[in-house]
């Protein structure tokens, strides 16, 4: 963009018109050193301004966070030569940051603190940018056309070891009886199951050792229904359940108004199943998927409370919870 002036420039540009006027009409010489100064320093700031090449400006911000984090965000800024710089970073709604900077950079990284208001996928950028001459008569503009997308998980709470709904139906017991059978090793499978005798006579390959009472199964379906006003809290109720079940060893498969995931353990399938929670929105789920689901988080459309539901066993959610609400547990 070419260069143009700024409010200081307009304001030398109209003083040194009136002085010009001023001398002119009046006679007056010793204006006419004003006068010259003022054309020389639009001059001058012109060519300045005009030699301005844009900086290259690049970002790093990490994927994914909690909502009500802080995350960190990094502005790499790369120029010719020393430059005034101007810099506002454009953030979605659902994001909360002090993201204007000025500072005289060449090879310089700005650093700013972004917090997650809300919950779900957000968008951070572009980058509008001004950089002006050496006197700050003459600006130029720049569109930094970089965005990135951060995605806010909902908040994870703890819950209680022995929570009555859970326990039992889905395995969540430390009673270890008699030798059931072996199989092989799937990523979350906790390291003090890792049969390692057998394994050793296994190239390249882990086998786990089951236990007959380790509990009722070992895959849990957990289904999702916002139906009214409460989908953050939905969202927070469910990832706090995934995250116990998946904690605990168990395949966890998970059903919402806009997602189908299989049963899957691990990192990769925790943050898959983050995701989908974080972008979930308002919704039933039909007939087959009720059906389908062998834990239900149920969010009624009055808004009241959200509930947790084993067969035809629910129970609010909040009585789930450990008592320090504050306790959360990291995503």
């Amino acid at each position: 963009m070419d260069a143009t002036l700024t409010r200081r420039g307009k304001a030398v540009v109209a003083l040194t018109v009136l002085g010009f006027a001023m001398a002119w009409l009046f006679g007056a010489r010793s204006l006419n050193a004003v006068v010259m100064s003022g054309v020389a320093l639009i001059a001058v700031g012109w060519v300045s301004a005009s030699r301005i090449e844009a900086p290259t400006v690049s970002r790093r911000v990490p994927d994914t966070g909690t909502m009500g984090d802080r995350v960190r965000v990094h502005l790499d800024i790369d120029a010719d030569s020393e430059i005034a710089l101007h810099l506002e970073e454009e953030l979605a709604a659902g994001l909360a940051a002090d993201a204007t900077f000025d500072t005289i950079a060449e090879h310089d990284t700005l650093t700013y603190a972004c917090r997650l208001v809300d919950r779900g996928e957000h968008t951070i950028g572009p980058i509008r940018g001004r950089a002006t001459d050496v006197f700050g008569v003459w600006k130029r503009e720049f569109l930094f056309d970089t965005t990135d997308t951060i995605i806010a998980f909902p908040r994870v709470h703890p819950l209680y070891e022995s929570a009555p709904l859970l326990a039992g139906y889905v395995g969540l017991t430390d009673e270890r009886e008699q030798f059931d059978s072996i199989r092989e090793y799937e990523r979350g499978d906790a390291l003090r199951d890792v049969n390692w005798k057998h394994s050793a006579k296994l190239p390249n390959q882990l086998v786990v050792t089951e236990f007959a009472g380790e509990g009722a199964t070992q895959q849990v379906m957990l289904g999702v229904e916002p139906l009214g006003a409460r989908v953050d809290s939905a969202a927070e109720a469910a990832a706090s359940v995934a995250t116990h079940l998946l904690d605990a060893g168990l395949a966890v498969g998970l059903l919402t108004p806009q997602t189908r995931l299989d049963y899957g353990r691990g990192d990769d399938h925790r943050r898959d199943v983050l995701t989908a929670l974080a972008r979930m929105g308002r919704g039933g789920l039909d007939t087959d998927r009720v059906a389908a689901a062998d834990v239900l988080v149920h969010a009624p459309s009055d808004g009241s409370h959200v509930a947790i539901g084993v067969e035809d066993d629910m129970q609010r959610f909040a009585e789930l919870v450990t008592d320090d609400r504050s306790a959360e547990v990291p995503a």
